[in-house]
């Protein structure tokens, strides 16, 4: 599967766009839509590249899509940073079905 564009960066320079990204992730991510558009991907951690989508549509497709489709079971890192119940990191039927009402009310 390739990727989407993004910067190809140096280790060091992969430390510094992580610390950017942590003290001003907002204007970090417009800097980013405005070079690479919708979707874009950082390279800030070598082993595991984030991707991220800018546009509505992209975004209510992910989180409106059968639950099957993905699979995060094998991603554990982000478990400090967004808890371990986040619709982020859930898996297919394992969903709490609260959650995934309130995420889909958004949408519809």
């Amino acid at each position: 599967m390739k990727l989407p564009k993004g910067p190809a960066l140096s280790p060091r320079q992969r430390r510094i766009s992580f610390w950017k990204m942590f003290f001003s992730p907002l204007s970090t991510m417009e800097e980013s839509y405005s070079k690479y558009g919708d979707v874009f991907c950082t390279n800030t951690n070598a082993k595991h590249p984030f991707i991220y989508f800018c546009h509505p549509k992209a975004i209510q497709e992910i989180f409106t899509v059968d639950p099957e489709t993905f699979q995060t079971n094998k991603i554990h890192n982000g478990e400090y940073l967004v808890g371990k119940e986040s619709l982020i990191l859930k898996d297919g039927a394992r969903s709490p079905p609260s959650s995934t009402k309130i995420i889909n009310a958004t949408f519809s």
